[in-house]
């Protein structure tokens, strides 16, 4: 899509109200000025979420900070971790249907704020819930996946960012990781 106009961009019915009212086109976020900019210089955010279609054609989410992969999305990932940290009754499954026989049951059992594991569809969901949303509402979400994206939101300033600091060790240890990115480039 093209950023520089938002009416291309692709948007819920209570967000079109919004944009039809202020009229404005989107400013480039590599011109912004103060630190915003250079976040955003710094980190892109073509270059922190990446996604892709893996071999079984479900869509897999990474974050990446300084092309290091912080965290995936995707089924396998949250059923090699119901398996390794021994939620399956089988330890070792061998082929397919072993592998997944378990995890519907278990995704349902363990919501995403008791794991630290997601889903793609766990991600999309979580983005679209945050964007429909107050952001403080965001912010002290249950769902760790909103609250990253509430971090990641420039409208989330210095003051606010300051107060969370002193939260940084309630977080689960890959979303401290982008509290401390966005806390670092607000506030030195």
């Amino acid at each position: 899509p093209n950023w520089k106009d938002c009416s291309l961009l692709p948007t819920s019915s209570r967000e079109s109200a919004v944009r039809e009212a202020s009229g404005k086109k989107q400013e480039d976020p590599l011109t912004k000025p103060g630190v915003v900019g250079a976040f955003c210089r710094a980190y892109g955010i073509a270059a922190v979420i990446e996604t892709y279609v893996g071999m079984d054609g479900c869509h897999i989410f990474e974050i990446c900070i300084d092309g290091k992969q912080v965290k995936r999305f995707s089924w396998e990932t949250v059923n090699s971790y119901f398996i390794d940290n021994g939620y399956t009754s089988n330890k070792n499954p061998s082929g397919i249907g072993e592998y997944w026989a378990e995890f519907w049951s278990l995704l349902d059992k363990y919501p995403v704020t008791d794991r630290t594991e997601y889903t793609d569809e766990e991600f999309c969901n979580a983005l679209e819930n945050y964007r429909h949303q107050d952001i403080h509402e965001n912010l002290q979400s249950n769902n760790p996946l909103i609250r990253m994206f509430a971090i990641l939101d420039r409208r989330v300033g210095k003051r606010t960012l300051t107060k969370l600091k002193s939260e940084l060790d309630k977080q689960p240890n890959w979303l401290r990781q982008i509290y401390l990115l966005r806390i670092e480039a607000e506030l030195n």
